[in-house]
């Protein structure tokens, strides 16, 4: 039965299911039943026949005659879900050997003459209704010839179903087109044998149905004009050309003697005949039976063998050689009629086949079923090896295109793989092709004996080994997009569906998990033309692998692999991963990665619009105290770090900072949309202690006194100038050395007390007592690598005077120290007045500062200008403006840092002016002393700019 949902490839219109698959019960009106006939018409579904043996305390023996065989018809209600058997008036077909007989009458009727059942020869005539899947027995009358336009009946068997001369099987039967009215809606039958008869018939009969009642006539023998004809002939093969016969091979006696003989038969009047020999140009057929000829074209031929006698004419009718050389091929050849001097002779060409890639090549067999369809011989069945009933053994379907082109370069065998119920292996059994179906009726079976099973194949219906899959969306696809690719659908012969009556599923399977996927197959059907898309969406990158199927068999180019990309990056699901996005350490390359993904989640393919600021340092604390939330960064400037796209979704990003303190760190993507967790909070921290760039101060280096403590400070720093993020004990250390006689520095230690007390940001407070006043020299070690070294005297306090003259001495000198501090500081006071006058004097006179400008600018060429490097020491250094010039020129300061310093130095800045004293006195390279000071100037400038903010 064929379903809207899923065609099967063979419908059996006749056939022997048994009662386990039907799964029958007493109680649904229908009796256990096996080897019975199932039939769908438009009326319902209908059961016919069968065996009623198979109860549970019955065995099954491969036979079915007698009268345990059933020949009811069973109709199923719908309705009530129930069986009833239905009266249907006459007889039914049995069960039949000889399925070759079965013979195409016009475009809805097939015959079947006579055949083998239950081990004996019968002469019954059945036909087939094939829109309605009806048989029906006809009764005939049998008429015997008087002359070429006469008949008459014979005595004794007139409307009966049987007569004594008629039964057969092994015969033939083909339709010619002739102008005789006896050859009208007629079928052609020649040869047989009966199981009692030592020869076959050499006889030729008429079949000949009427078109109006449900009778028939069997006419015959026909007269033959020609002096000679085949002698008789059972198991050979015949095809029709037009008012033509052709038969070749089969046996001359009873179960040995094959033939290599090609007959001709013409008619020669109405009811006369002319047998003529075709003799080979060249090479002759084997002596061979149970084979099949086809007509390819008019006067061309196809022979497909069968069973073969290897020895000679003599060995092969010599009943005891005959059974050791025989052999069975399957051998297809090409037979070519043609006339010469009005005498036919046939070309015989064996076709050089090859293999099936995938299922090889046919059996040799015989008793196969074949016939042609356009360009493509049809083979299925037959017998593989030999038994004296020729029970056949195979139910395979194999086709041959007998034409070659671009499709097919060579001869190639391809096998009709049968999904779900196929016909039982058999052979002896007719085939008829009747668009759109291939009808399998009747045979034998090794198991099961004689059949009378029909079954359909549908060749408009999908073939897998001959549907593909095209498009783009077979190879690649991208995740969370809808994909979508074409099935080409085409039949077993190559020619495109077009009633999309084929189901197709599609599988993807995960390669790296296993998942399975499933895709959605649409159908669009046109007047003219069916297509099948298949559409699907991935959400998981990776390499899946898709399966096609129609009737559970893969298509022709399946399993084929796809490669699903990532879809589209967003930035709400990207990430960022490394130490390099929480800390790190001031003048150090630090690093983190970008993974940009999909919306399933899925690492990108690369190539986006991705951003990296850092923003810093930062004036206040970034997180809210009260809501924990990241609030803006309100630094004096943003970076741009630097970030390197590896094509894969990820983007290693680095940057390097030289001064400490807390950062912003905002990752942009697609714009200005932040991805998941951005911006981020990152501290910079120191690099490790510089000596060089560390500082000393404080009293002590130059005034202590025995008895009390005295104390200085160490501020540790790096080489940019940060101060240390961390303290340690042991990174300084203070040594108090007693001096020598000579004035030099003993290895006698002075009597001090140290103790060192750590503050933050990397300051040290170093506290000493001398015990007694003494010279020396005190030596500070930072990071005990570097020391600096200085003089240290303590003088005694309360100590009495040693003479009056000491006494006189303070009194004097006393009023003098006094006078000489007040001297001092109103000159300090003074310069500092002055200090603020002339400032308060430039800022109020601006066009005095534009006349001096112009003035500098008008200086003439020819005059020697002043000097830039003014002396220092007996050495000349560098004009402080050009020293900004030079670090913009160097990219350590943009434009705008050099007008606010410079700006800044006309004010008299002092810590600009400081940072550049520091510069002049620096010892180090040009390079690095450049690097600091630009570093120590933005420090000054950020510095400025938060007491602004401030």
């Amino acid at each position: 039965q064929r379903s809207s949902s899923l065609p099967l490839e063979m419908l059996k219109l006749d056939a022997n299911f048994g009662n386990l698959i039907m799964e029958m019960s007493q109680a649904s009106g229908l009796p256990p039943l096996s080897y019975h006939s199932l039939l769908e018409t438009i009326t319902g579904t209908m059961i016919f026949g069968g065996d009623a043996r198979h109860v549970a305390t019955s065995q099954e023996d491969g036979q079915h005659k007698g009268d345990s065989v059933s020949n009811a018809l069973y109709l199923y209600d719908d309705a009530s879900k129930t069986w009833g058997a239905m009266e249907v008036p006459g007889i039914k077909p049995t069960s039949e050997f000889w399925g070759k007989g079965l013979t195409l009458m016009g475009e809805e009727t097939m015959m079947i003459f006579a055949g083998l059942s239950d081990m004996h020869a019968h002469a019954l005539l059945w036909t087939l209704d094939i829109p309605s899947s009806t048989w029906s027995q006809r009764s005939y009358s049998a008429l015997s010839v008087v002359d070429d336009q006469t008949t008459a009946i014979v005595p004794g068997c007139a409307n009966v179903a049987q007569c004594p001369s008629l039964p057969r099987f092994g015969h033939s039967s083909v339709t010619l087109t002739a102008s005789s009215p006896f050859f009208a809606n007629s079928a052609l039958v020649y040869g047989g044998i009966t199981e009692d008869r030592s020869l076959p018939f050499d006889e030729v009969y008429l079949v000949q149905l009427s078109s109006t009642t449900a009778t028939g006539n069997v006419i015959g023998p026909l007269l033959i004009a020609s002096s000679s004809s085949p002698g008789g002939l059972y198991f050979h093969a015949a095809a029709a050309d037009g008012q033509v016969m052709y038969i070749c091979g089969g046996l001359r006696q009873n179960s040995f003697d094959p033939s290599n003989d090609l007959w001709k038969l013409s008619i020669a009047g109405s009811l006369t005949v002319w047998w003529d020999k075709i003799e080979p140009k060249a090479e002759v057929l084997p002596f061979t039976w149970g084979l099949s000829m086809v007509q390819a074209a008019p006067g061309s031929f196809r022979v497909v063998a069968g069973a073969v006698c290897t020895g000679s004419d003599a060995q092969c009718s010599a009943q005891e050689s005959f059974l050791s050389l025989r052999d069975l091929v399957m051998e297809v050849w090409q037979v070519e009629i043609s006339q010469t001097n009005g005498t036919s002779q046939y070309a015989l060409n064996k076709l050089i086949i090859f293999d099936d890639p995938d299922q090889g090549s046919p059996k040799p067999r015989k008793d196969a079923a074949v016939q042609i369809y356009g360009d493509f011989l049809v083979v299925f069945g037959g017998a593989s090896f030999f038994q004296d009933q020729d029970w056949g053994d195979l139910n395979d379907l194999w086709i041959l295109k007998l034409t070659l082109d671009q499709s097919y370069a060579q001869l190639t065998w391809l096998a009709v793989v049968l999904a779900g119920d196929a016909p039982r292996p058999r052979a002896c059994a007719g085939m008829l092709l009747v668009d759109p179906y291939v009808f399998v009726f009747s045979g034998a079976n090794v198991a099961a004996g004689e059949l009378s099973d029909m079954w359909r194949y549908d060749y408009t219906a999908a073939f897998p080994a001959k549907c593909f899959s095209v498009g783009e969306a077979t190879k690649f696809a991208t995740a969370n997009e809808d994909m979508e690719f074409k099935i080409v659908v085409r039949n077993v012969f190559g020619v495109d569906n077009q009633d999309c009556s084929s189901d197709f599923t599609v599988e993807f399977q995960n390669l790296q998990t296993s998942s399975f996927l499933s895709g959605k197959v649409v159908k669009s059907i046109s007047e003219t033309s069916c297509s099948y898309t298949v559409r699907y969406k991935m959400k998981k990158i990776g390499i899946f692998q898709m399966k096609i199927f129609t009737m559970n068999v893969e298509i022709k180019n399946s399993p084929t692999e796809i490669n699903v990309r990532p879809g589209p990056n967003l930035y709400s699901m990207s990430i960022v991963q490394g130490d390099g996005l929480s800390s790190c350490i001031a003048g150090i390359t630090c690093t983190f990665t970008i993974i940009a993904r999909d919306s399933s989640g899925n690492q990108g393919r690369g190539g986006d619009d991705i951003r990296v600021l850092l923003t810093g340092p930062c004036f206040g604390p970034l997180e809210d105290p009260n809501t924990q939330i990241l609030q803006p960064c309100l630094g004096p400037r943003s970076t741009t770090a630097f970030q390197l796209d590896n094509l894969d979704g990820t983007y290693d990003v680095s940057y390097t900072i030289t001064a400490t303190g807390n950062y912003s760190i905002s990752v942009l993507m697609d714009g200005n949309q932040h991805i998941s967790g951005s911006p981020f909070l990152m501290n910079i921290q120191s690099n490790t202690i510089d000596p060089a760039f560390s500082l000393i101060y404080g009293q002590g280096l130059s005034f202590s006194e025995a008895g009390i403590s005295s104390k200085f400070y160490v501020q540790t720093r790096d080489v940019f100038g940060n101060n240390i993020s961390t303290s340690g004990s042991d990174s300084i250390a203070a040594l108090f050395w007693k001096g020598a006689s000579d004035g030099s520095v003993s290895n006698v230690p002075m009597q001090v007390g140290v103790r060192q007390v750590p503050q933050d940001s990397g300051l040290y407070e170093i506290i000493f007592y001398p015990f007694s006043a003494d010279n020396g020299t005190m030596e500070v070690w930072v990071n005990n690598n570097w020391r600096r070294v200085f003089p240290i005297a303590p003088i005694p306090v309360y100590g009495a005077s040693s003479s009056n003259q000491d006494s006189i001495r303070i009194i004097i000198f006393a009023p003098i120290c006094c006078f000489a501090f007040g001297l001092i500081m109103a000159i300090v006071m003074d310069r500092i007045q002055s200090f603020l006058k002339n400032k308060r004097a430039r800022e109020g006179e601006e066009e005095e500062e534009s006349m001096q400008d112009n003035k500098r600018d008008s200086i003439p060429e020819n005059d020697s200008p002043k000097s830039d490097r003014e002396p220092v020491n007996g050495q000349h250094r560098d004009h402080p403006e050009k020293i900004l010039e030079r670090l913009r020129q160097q990219n350590f300061l943009s434009a705008d840092d050099e007008g606010m310093l410079k700006n800044m130095l006309s004010d008299d800045d002092p810590q600009v002016i400081g940072a550049l004293d520091v510069y002049f006195e620096s010892g180090h390279e040009e390079e690095q002393k450049e690097a600091v000071l630009a570093h120590t100037l933005k420090k000054i400038m950020a510095a400025r700019d938060s007491r602004l903010v401030k």
